[in-house]
């Protein structure tokens, strides 16, 4: 799988349902240092996702504010 190649690392923390992993650099946008966290919680329906996500941009005049 071309997805698991690009993590460089990957860390989980059972007890407080947290997932976290690193990509340096991938070929589908112009960011690198790419670090992503899922957390797990309770919800009165389910279950509630949060995702982030943390990166650099080493143009940042591709987007500009």
């Amino acid at each position: 799988n071309k997805f698991y190649n690009l993590l460089k690392k990957f860390d989980k923390d059972n007890d407080n349902k947290i997932f976290q992993y690193a990509i340096e650099e991938q070929p589908l946008l112009p960011i690198e240092n790419i670090i992503g966290t899922m957390y797990i919680l309770p919800h009165d329906i389910g279950t509630e996702l949060r995702w982030d996500l943390a990166f650099t941009m080493p143009d940042e005049s591709l987007f500009p504010m």
